[in-house]
């Protein structure tokens, strides 16, 4: 059985143990019992480790809803004063003011939909690889208990 440096077995050197017909009840249910408990550990440590990445992509996009805010407070308030000076130079000041700030409120909106996009990503925080193994496992739980029937 491999080790990793932590002392945990890994799971693709783990073997199931093959019953034996000279192993009591008592025995084979303390396996069961061993066995399903180390497979449980297992599990929660691997969906523990799926929910972590993925709160790392929606971090990113939370992030990215942070950069587009101060974006679009700093681009209204130091662009917006040079657009509309310069706008006013040949419109009105009212519509130089209106389509400097049409467009930061368009460039702010741009941002946070491309972090929303991020976030949806994600797709929440289901631990995917954790429910495969599960099934893996339960599937082959099933057959040794069949076999071990007949």
């Amino acid at each position: 059985m491999a080790v990793t440096h932590d002392g945990q077995a890994t799971r693709e050197n783990r073997a199931p143990q093959k019953l034996s017909r000279e192993k009591s009840t008592k025995e084979l249910a303390g396996d069961l019992a061993r066995q399903t408990s180390t497979l449980i550990h297992h599990e929660l440590d691997l969906a523990k480790a799926d929910i972590k990445d993925k709160a790392k992509v929606v971090s990113a996009g939370a992030g990215a809803m942070g950069v587009a805010a101060a974006s679009g407070l700093l681009g209204v308030a130091c662009a917006t004063a040079a657009g509309i000076a310069a706008l006013a130079l040949v419109w009105p000041v009212w519509a130089a003011a209106l389509l400097v700030g049409a467009f930061y409120l368009l460039l702010a909106g741009t941002l946070a939909g491309a972090g929303i996009l991020r976030i949806k990503r994600a797709s929440g925080p289901v631990a995917t690889e954790a429910i495969e193994s599960t099934k893996e496992e339960v599937a082959w739980l099933t057959r040794q208990a069949r076999s071990g029937r007949r």
